[in-house]
Protein backbone atom coordinates (compact mmCIF):
# COMPACT_ATOMS: atom_id res chain seq x y z
CA UNK A 1 0.00 0.00 0.00
CA UNK A 2 1.50 3.31 -1.10
CA UNK A 3 0.81 6.55 0.75
CA UNK A 4 1.46 9.81 -1.05
CA UNK A 5 2.75 12.61 1.17
CA UNK A 6 2.02 15.68 -0.91
CA UNK A 7 4.48 18.46 -0.09
CA UNK A 8 5.57 20.75 -2.92
CA UNK A 9 8.51 23.16 -3.05
CA UNK A 10 8.88 26.28 -5.17
CA UNK A 11 10.71 24.49 -8.00
CA UNK A 12 7.95 21.83 -8.13
CA UNK A 13 5.28 24.51 -8.61
CA UNK A 14 7.30 26.31 -11.30
CA UNK A 15 7.84 23.04 -13.18
CA UNK A 16 4.16 22.09 -12.92
CA UNK A 17 3.06 25.47 -14.28
CA UNK A 18 5.51 25.08 -17.16
CA UNK A 19 4.42 21.51 -18.00
CA UNK A 20 0.70 22.15 -17.59
CA UNK A 21 1.02 25.16 -19.88
CA UNK A 22 2.25 22.90 -22.67
CA UNK A 23 5.98 22.24 -22.26
CA UNK A 24 6.71 18.54 -22.83
CA UNK A 25 10.44 18.44 -23.66
CA UNK A 26 13.11 18.30 -20.94
CA UNK A 27 15.34 20.89 -22.57
CA UNK A 28 12.41 23.24 -23.08
CA UNK A 29 11.40 22.90 -19.41
CA UNK A 30 15.02 23.30 -18.23
CA UNK A 31 15.42 26.49 -20.30
CA UNK A 32 12.22 28.01 -18.89
CA UNK A 33 13.24 27.14 -15.34
CA UNK A 34 16.85 28.21 -15.98
CA UNK A 35 18.32 24.96 -14.67
CA UNK A 36 20.46 22.20 -16.17
CA UNK A 37 19.06 18.86 -17.34
CA UNK A 38 20.91 17.18 -14.44
CA UNK A 39 19.17 19.52 -11.98
CA UNK A 40 15.81 18.99 -13.66
CA UNK A 41 15.90 15.17 -13.66
CA UNK A 42 15.30 14.57 -9.88
CA UNK A 43 12.61 17.26 -9.91
CA UNK A 44 10.70 15.46 -12.67
CA UNK A 45 11.13 12.11 -10.91
CA UNK A 46 9.60 13.60 -7.76
CA UNK A 47 6.61 14.99 -9.66
CA UNK A 48 6.17 11.61 -11.34
CA UNK A 49 6.26 9.85 -7.95
CA UNK A 50 3.51 12.22 -6.75
CA UNK A 51 1.46 11.28 -9.85
CA UNK A 52 1.35 14.82 -11.20
CA UNK A 53 3.09 13.93 -14.44
CA UNK A 54 3.67 10.91 -16.69
CA UNK A 55 7.02 10.44 -18.43
CA UNK A 56 7.10 8.43 -21.64
CA UNK A 57 10.18 7.49 -23.65
CA UNK A 58 9.96 7.70 -27.44
CA UNK A 59 13.20 6.50 -29.01
CA UNK A 60 15.81 8.65 -27.28
CA UNK A 61 13.41 11.38 -26.32
CA UNK A 62 11.42 11.75 -23.09
CA UNK A 63 7.90 13.14 -23.36
CA UNK A 64 6.53 14.77 -20.19
CA UNK A 65 2.76 15.15 -19.87
CA UNK A 66 0.26 15.86 -17.09
CA UNK A 67 -1.02 12.63 -15.50
CA UNK A 68 -4.69 11.67 -15.43
CA UNK A 69 -5.06 11.79 -11.66
CA UNK A 70 -7.68 14.00 -10.00
CA UNK A 71 -5.15 16.33 -8.38
CA UNK A 72 -3.30 16.78 -11.68
CA UNK A 73 -6.58 17.62 -13.40
CA UNK A 74 -7.48 20.04 -10.58
CA UNK A 75 -4.11 21.79 -10.95
CA UNK A 76 -4.62 22.19 -14.69
CA UNK A 77 -8.17 23.41 -14.15
CA UNK A 78 -6.88 25.98 -11.67
CA UNK A 79 -4.40 27.36 -14.23
CA UNK A 80 -7.11 27.59 -16.90
CA UNK A 81 -9.76 29.25 -14.72
CA UNK A 82 -7.37 31.67 -13.00
CA UNK A 83 -4.80 32.53 -15.68
CA UNK A 84 -1.97 34.79 -14.61
CA UNK A 85 -2.05 33.72 -10.94
CA UNK A 86 1.54 33.22 -9.78
CA UNK A 87 1.15 30.11 -7.60
CA UNK A 88 4.91 29.69 -7.40
CA UNK A 89 4.97 32.80 -5.17
CA UNK A 90 3.04 31.20 -2.31
CA UNK A 91 1.88 27.61 -2.93
CA UNK A 92 4.91 25.71 -1.64
CA UNK A 93 6.63 24.43 1.48
CA UNK A 94 5.10 25.44 4.82
CA UNK A 95 2.48 27.60 3.06
CA UNK A 96 1.21 24.55 1.20
CA UNK A 97 1.14 22.47 4.39
CA UNK A 98 -0.70 25.10 6.44
CA UNK A 99 -3.29 25.69 3.74
CA UNK A 100 -3.85 21.94 3.38
CA UNK A 101 -4.20 21.39 7.13
CA UNK A 102 -6.68 24.26 7.55
CA UNK A 103 -8.65 23.29 4.44
CA UNK A 104 -11.83 21.67 5.80
CA UNK A 105 -12.40 23.23 9.22
CA UNK A 106 -11.10 25.82 11.62
CA UNK A 107 -7.87 24.81 13.37
CA UNK A 108 -6.53 26.21 16.66
CA UNK A 109 -3.09 27.73 16.28
CA UNK A 110 -1.80 25.26 18.88
CA UNK A 111 -3.11 22.33 16.78
CA UNK A 112 -1.41 23.65 13.64
CA UNK A 113 1.89 24.02 15.48
CA UNK A 114 1.68 20.52 16.95
CA UNK A 115 0.68 18.72 13.74
CA UNK A 116 3.19 20.54 11.52
CA UNK A 117 5.96 20.33 14.16
CA UNK A 118 6.61 24.07 14.21
CA UNK A 119 6.37 26.78 16.86
CA UNK A 120 3.24 28.84 17.50
CA UNK A 121 5.31 31.93 16.63
CA UNK A 122 6.04 30.46 13.19
CA UNK A 123 2.33 29.72 12.70
CA UNK A 124 1.39 33.30 13.59
CA UNK A 125 4.06 34.85 11.39
CA UNK A 126 3.26 32.68 8.38
CA UNK A 127 -0.49 33.08 8.84
CA UNK A 128 -0.16 36.87 8.65
CA UNK A 129 1.28 36.51 5.13
CA UNK A 130 -1.42 34.03 4.09
CA UNK A 131 -4.17 36.19 5.55
CA UNK A 132 -2.92 39.24 3.64
CA UNK A 133 -3.47 37.24 0.46
CA UNK A 134 -6.95 36.26 1.74
CA UNK A 135 -5.92 32.59 1.73
CA UNK A 136 -6.68 32.10 5.43
CA UNK A 137 -9.25 33.67 7.72
CA UNK A 138 -8.71 34.11 11.46
CA UNK A 139 -11.43 33.78 14.09
CA UNK A 140 -10.28 34.18 17.68
CA UNK A 141 -7.39 31.71 17.95
CA UNK A 142 -8.31 29.54 14.95
CA UNK A 143 -7.43 29.65 11.25
CA UNK A 144 -9.33 28.33 8.26
CA UNK A 145 -8.82 28.24 4.51
CA UNK A 146 -10.80 30.89 2.63
CA UNK A 147 -12.76 28.69 0.23
CA UNK A 148 -15.04 31.49 -0.94
CA UNK A 149 -12.14 33.52 -2.35
CA UNK A 150 -10.16 30.55 -3.67
CA UNK A 151 -12.59 27.82 -4.91
CA UNK A 152 -10.27 26.35 -7.58
CA UNK A 153 -7.29 26.27 -5.24
CA UNK A 154 -9.55 24.58 -2.67
CA UNK A 155 -10.39 21.81 -5.16
CA UNK A 156 -6.72 21.29 -5.95
CA UNK A 157 -5.66 21.17 -2.30
CA UNK A 158 -8.54 18.81 -1.48
CA UNK A 159 -7.74 16.29 -4.23
CA UNK A 160 -4.01 16.40 -3.53
CA UNK A 161 -4.45 16.09 0.24
CA UNK A 162 -6.72 13.02 -0.04
CA UNK A 163 -4.84 11.24 -2.80
CA UNK A 164 -3.67 7.75 -1.93
CA UNK A 165 -2.58 5.44 -4.68
CA UNK A 166 -4.58 2.16 -4.88
CA UNK A 167 -7.22 3.39 -2.39
CA UNK A 168 -10.50 5.14 -3.20
CA UNK A 169 -12.15 4.85 0.21
CA UNK A 170 -10.17 7.37 2.27
CA UNK A 171 -12.24 8.65 5.21
CA UNK A 172 -9.67 11.21 6.36
CA UNK A 173 -6.08 11.94 5.39
CA UNK A 174 -3.39 14.48 6.07
CA UNK A 175 0.14 13.78 4.88
CA UNK A 176 1.14 10.42 6.41
CA UNK A 177 -1.92 9.98 8.67
CA UNK A 178 -4.77 8.08 6.99
CA UNK A 179 -8.12 6.63 8.06
CA UNK A 180 -9.70 4.43 5.39
CA UNK A 181 -12.38 1.75 5.02
CA UNK A 182 -12.34 -1.51 3.09
CA UNK A 183 -13.99 -4.92 3.09
CA UNK A 184 -10.53 -6.52 2.94
CA UNK A 185 -9.22 -8.22 6.07
CA UNK A 186 -5.66 -8.44 7.39
CA UNK A 187 -4.44 -5.18 5.85
CA UNK A 188 -1.02 -3.90 6.90
CA UNK A 189 -2.61 -1.15 8.96
CA UNK A 190 -4.14 -0.68 12.42
CA UNK A 191 -7.82 -1.62 12.82
CA UNK A 192 -9.78 1.28 14.26
CA UNK A 193 -13.23 2.88 14.54
CA UNK A 194 -16.28 0.65 14.94
CA UNK A 195 -14.22 -2.32 13.74
CA UNK A 196 -12.15 -1.95 16.92
CA UNK A 197 -15.04 -1.55 19.36
CA UNK A 198 -14.87 -5.23 20.35
CA UNK A 199 -11.52 -4.48 22.04
CA UNK A 200 -13.39 -2.06 24.30
CA UNK A 201 -16.24 -4.41 25.26
CA UNK A 202 -18.66 -3.09 22.61
CA UNK A 203 -18.78 -5.88 19.99
CA UNK A 204 -20.37 -4.55 16.80
CA UNK A 205 -20.82 -5.97 13.31
CA UNK A 206 -19.87 -3.70 10.40
CA UNK A 207 -19.41 -4.58 6.74
CA UNK A 208 -16.43 -2.35 6.07
CA UNK A 209 -13.36 -2.44 8.28
CA UNK A 210 -11.77 0.85 9.29
CA UNK A 211 -7.98 1.07 9.31
CA UNK A 212 -5.44 3.66 10.37
CA UNK A 213 -1.95 4.39 9.07
CA UNK A 214 0.79 4.52 10.23
CA UNK A 215 0.34 1.22 12.03
CA UNK A 216 0.68 1.81 15.77
CA UNK A 217 -1.19 1.36 19.03
CA UNK A 218 -4.22 3.65 19.19
CA UNK A 219 -5.76 5.19 22.29
CA UNK A 220 -9.45 4.77 23.11
CA UNK A 221 -9.90 8.45 22.27
CA UNK A 222 -8.45 7.94 18.79
CA UNK A 223 -10.58 4.85 18.15
CA UNK A 224 -13.67 6.79 19.24
CA UNK A 225 -12.92 9.79 17.02
CA UNK A 226 -12.30 7.52 14.02
CA UNK A 227 -15.69 5.92 14.64
CA UNK A 228 -17.40 9.34 14.62
CA UNK A 229 -16.04 9.83 11.10
CA UNK A 230 -17.81 6.61 10.06
CA UNK A 231 -21.32 7.27 11.42
CA UNK A 232 -22.77 9.18 8.44
CA UNK A 233 -26.52 8.30 8.30
CA UNK A 234 -26.63 5.19 10.52
CA UNK A 235 -28.50 5.71 13.80
CA UNK A 236 -27.34 2.28 14.99
CA UNK A 237 -23.72 3.42 14.81
CA UNK A 238 -24.45 6.65 16.67
CA UNK A 239 -26.15 4.71 19.48
CA UNK A 240 -23.18 2.32 19.62
CA UNK A 241 -20.83 5.32 19.90
CA UNK A 242 -22.86 6.54 22.89
CA UNK A 243 -22.46 3.10 24.49
CA UNK A 244 -18.69 3.21 23.84
CA UNK A 245 -18.50 6.67 25.39
CA UNK A 246 -20.21 5.65 28.64
CA UNK A 247 -18.45 2.28 28.83
CA UNK A 248 -14.89 3.58 28.29
CA UNK A 249 -15.09 7.20 29.47
CA UNK A 250 -12.66 8.83 27.02
CA UNK A 251 -11.17 12.13 28.15
CA UNK A 252 -13.19 15.04 26.78
CA UNK A 253 -10.16 17.34 26.52
CA UNK A 254 -8.36 14.77 24.38
CA UNK A 255 -11.46 14.24 22.23
CA UNK A 256 -11.73 17.97 21.51
CA UNK A 257 -8.06 18.12 20.57
CA UNK A 258 -8.45 15.15 18.21
CA UNK A 259 -11.69 16.52 16.77
CA UNK A 260 -9.84 19.59 15.54
CA UNK A 261 -7.16 17.39 14.01
CA UNK A 262 -9.70 15.17 12.22
CA UNK A 263 -11.85 18.07 10.96
CA UNK A 264 -14.88 16.97 12.96
CA UNK A 265 -15.29 19.39 15.86
CA UNK A 266 -18.91 19.98 14.77
CA UNK A 267 -19.53 16.22 14.87
CA UNK A 268 -18.15 16.04 18.40
CA UNK A 269 -20.17 19.05 19.58
CA UNK A 270 -23.33 17.47 18.18
CA UNK A 271 -22.42 14.19 19.88
CA UNK A 272 -22.23 16.01 23.22
CA UNK A 273 -25.71 17.43 22.51
CA UNK A 274 -26.95 13.87 21.93
CA UNK A 275 -25.72 12.55 25.27
CA UNK A 276 -27.04 15.62 27.11
CA UNK A 277 -30.61 15.19 25.79
CA UNK A 278 -32.91 13.59 28.37
CA UNK A 279 -36.03 12.65 26.40
CA UNK A 280 -37.65 12.33 22.98
CA UNK A 281 -36.10 12.39 19.51
CA UNK A 282 -32.65 13.89 19.08
CA UNK A 283 -31.85 15.90 15.96
CA UNK A 284 -28.55 17.65 15.22
CA UNK A 285 -26.95 19.28 12.19
CA UNK A 286 -24.34 16.59 11.49
CA UNK A 287 -25.50 13.30 13.03
CA UNK A 288 -28.40 10.99 12.16
CA UNK A 289 -31.65 11.37 14.09
CA UNK A 290 -31.86 9.13 17.12
CA UNK A 291 -33.93 8.97 20.30
CA UNK A 292 -33.36 8.70 24.02
CA UNK A 293 -35.33 5.44 23.99
CA UNK A 294 -33.15 3.97 21.24
CA UNK A 295 -29.98 4.92 23.11
CA UNK A 296 -31.32 3.38 26.33
CA UNK A 297 -32.00 0.12 24.51
CA UNK A 298 -28.47 0.09 23.12
CA UNK A 299 -27.00 0.76 26.57
CA UNK A 300 -29.04 -2.11 28.04
CA UNK A 301 -27.90 -4.44 25.27
CA UNK A 302 -24.25 -3.78 26.21
CA UNK A 303 -24.86 -3.63 29.97
CA UNK A 304 -23.76 0.00 30.13
CA UNK A 305 -24.86 2.53 32.75
CA UNK A 306 -24.78 6.29 32.24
Amino acid sequence: MIRIMMILNKSDIKALVCIFNGASDRQQIANKLKVTINRLTPLLKNLESLDFIAIERKNRKLIIRPSKTQHAHAFKNMLILEPGMKYEEFLYGLNFRMLSYCLYSEKPISSIAEELHISTKTVLNRSMYLRRRALLTKKKQTLRFNKRNWPYLYNFLSTSRNYMRELDNVVWKFENDVVFETEKKDMEAEVTGFSRYHSFKIPLYVIKIAYYLPQRRLSKEEVFMHSLLEIREETRLLDAAVAFFYKNKPKKYTLVKLAYKYDCIHLLNDFFKVIQTKEGKIRTNTLPTTSVQGIREMLRAYGVKR
